[in-house]
């Protein structure tokens, strides 16, 4: 701590920051600021110093009696010279509001260290005394009246007739009649976009066919939050109710579109052997419909058939659950019953089917196999592509095709070149 010798208190300056007004010993806080200079005025050495401040109801006495409150030693940071407190806030003891409304003079004695107190004490002023003002001493006369003791019935008329009210003159309170709202509606008359209205009995305000129009919608009036699910469906549309006209640019997406087409494709980059005995998978496409609807699939493989000169075919379709064997109507068939060699041939080869289907994830297959005279024939099937497409509606008749694994295709046709088993 510093040296406390010749410390002068050269400025005070005080003033109230919290005031509250109410019952008794309710506590508030007296904002000080002061300058402590030595004998020379100048601001005393930066540091920590002990200070105590008192409030006295003497501007001399130091008997204990004369002492109203005291805020103890505390320790405060002086800057500058400048000394600032907030009195009855922590650590400092708070402040009654009864020594204000209690004493008519007080005074502040501020001791800095083992000095004597500063001298003169400090006066202070009327503004600490807004703790006590004399309206709250009449604001205790309301305090003394019990809850709900007033009532309408002790009301007397005085100068009001029925169906007034007091009311403001301008300079003062006086009986007046009440102003409200009085008489009857004589008509409605339905405005732009209604229809209706009358002058007499029940009156009926419509909105009349096509009576509200895009001038009466402002921009983003009507939002998704507006509308609850399923709320606008086919059924509240016109044809045509909504066109290009009404649709901005990329205003909807397909994230917007539920159901909109679909498409899906599989592939095969090498070449497949087949085989004579049951069906081999040539490639697979998957696709998860959004919606019930159709599914239009279609296949292509180039098939080669060598190694014979004697009957060579080879069947080709597309399956969702294969049973390792041809399904009546459902494949296409190529080849032939001899060759001018035994050389390689090839053939173009495609299948489609159309499926009706619920929603969910599908797989569809492209399956081939092939059948000869002679068992050094041979078949194969290169670069095989599958694509599927989904519509969520048709404009037209569509008969989808059903696997049907108890037909069997017919065995020695003579047909060359593609031939399919339906034409879907």
């Amino acid at each position: 701590m510093k040296n406390f010798k010749d410390i002068l208190l050269l400025a005070v300056a005080i003033s109230v920051i919290s005031i509250t007004v109410g019952r008794a010993e309710v506590p508030g806080i007296l904002k000080y600021q002061g300058t402590l200079t030595d004998t020379l005025g100048e601001p005393i050495t930066d540091g920590t110093y002990f200070i105590r401040f008192i409030i006295w109801n003497d501007s001399l006495s130091a008997d204990p009696a004369n002492e109203l409150w005291n805020s103890n030693i505390q320790t405060y940071l002086v800057l500058g010279g400048l000394l600032e407190s907030n009195l009855g806030e922590s650590p400092t003891p708070t402040i009654s509001s009864n020594i204000f409304s209690s004493n008519s003079s007080l005074f502040l004695g501020i001791t800095v260290g083992t000095e004597p107190e500063l001298k003169p004490r400090i006066m202070l002023a009327s503004a600490p005394f807004a703790f006590k003002s004399a309206l709250s001493d009449t604001a205790t006369v309301a305090l003394s009246v019990p809850p709900n003791s007033i009532s309408l019935s002790s009301l007397t008329q005085s100068t009001a007739d029925s169906g007034q009210v007091i009311k403001w003159s301008g300079s003062a309170w006086v009986a007046a009649p009440d102003e409200r709202g009085v008489g009857t509606i004589s008509s409605i008359i339905a405005g732009s976009g209604l229809t209706g209205g009358g002058s007499s009995g029940d009156i009926l305000v419509a909105i009349k066919t096509s009576g509200i129009i895009s001038s009466h919608i402002s921009l983003d009036a009507v939002g998704s939050i507006h509308l609850a699910a399923n709320s606008v469906g086919n059924s509240e549309m016109s044809n045509d109710a909504v066109g290009g006209p009404e649709i901005i640019n990329n205003s909807i997406f397909s994230i917007d579109i539920v159901d909109e087409p679909g498409l899906a494709q599989g592939r095969t980059t090498t070449i497949i052997p087949l085989s004579k005995s049951t069906m081999t998978d040539l490639t697979t496409v998957s696709m998860v419909t959004p919606a019930s609807g159709f599914v239009f699939v279609q296949g292509r493989a180039t098939i080669s058939l060598d190694s014979t000169t004697g009957s060579n075919f080879a069947f080709m379709q597309i399956i969702v659950n294969s049973t390792g064997d041809t399904v009546s109507g459902l494949y296409t068939k190529v080849g032939a019953t001899n060759y001018p060699s035994s050389g390689q041939f090839s053939f173009n080869c495609t299948a489609q089917r159309t499926f009706f289907l619920l929603a969910g994830p599908q797989t569809f297959r492209l399956e081939a196999k092939y059948t000869a005279s002679s068992g050094s024939a041979e078949a194969s099937a290169a670069f095989p592509i599958l694509t599927a497409i989904f519509f969520p509606t048709s404009y037209g008749t569509v008969t989808p095709v059903a696997d049907d694994p108890s037909d069997k295709p017919q065995s020695g046709s003579s047909t060359k070149g593609n031939s399919h088993g339906a034409d879907e």
